[in-house]
């Protein structure tokens, strides 16, 4: 997986994932080192470019999932290089029909969610829950994160 914000690539690796900066390391070229050469299925966050990378780094027949954009996000996409490599573009929306399948697998523990509930907080503290996520709430500004997922208690 790619991932810029240093907590949560401490967050992936404590998973067991593979994980690259893409502003410090060729992400293409590591991920065909990473396949033998093989390009694998790819899924993109956030940002234009990340799907624009996504394009380039899915092998031949391969799927791109974008999901978490919302309609700000621009991207160019080259219609040939989808239809020359027969590349599947799935769009997600993570809601009621993702629910009941994602408790049951909480519920039977299949996952490992500890790394990512990383605080509980009460629900009365609940402004400092943005200062933990990475955004100083009187600026406005972004700064280094120290939380992956917060769960406030009433």
């Amino acid at each position: 997986m790619t991932e810029i914000d240093p907590f949560r690539i401490n967050v992936a690796k404590e998973c067991g994932l593979t994980v690259w900066n893409p502003n410090e390391v060729d992400v293409e070229k590591k991920i065909t080192e990473f396949t033998y050469g093989r390009k694998p299925t790819s899924s993109s966050r956030r940002r234009a470019t990340r799907l624009s990378r996504a394009l380039k780094c899915v092998t031949p027949g391969g799927k791109v999932l974008p999901f978490g954009m919302d309609s700000s996000i621009k991207a160019t996409v080259v219609p040939n290089e989808i239809t020359r490599w027969a590349i599947k573009i799935l769009g997600l929306y993570l809601g009621q029909n993702t629910m009941v399948p994602s408790i049951r697998i909480f519920q039977e523990k299949r996952l490992n969610m500890k790394p990512f509930f990383t605080k509980v907080i009460p629900l009365a503290e609940g402004l400092g829950a943005f200062e933990c996520l990475g955004l100083d709430i009187k600026t406005m500004q972004h700064k280094p994160k120290s939380a992956m997922k917060i769960v406030m208690k009433v």
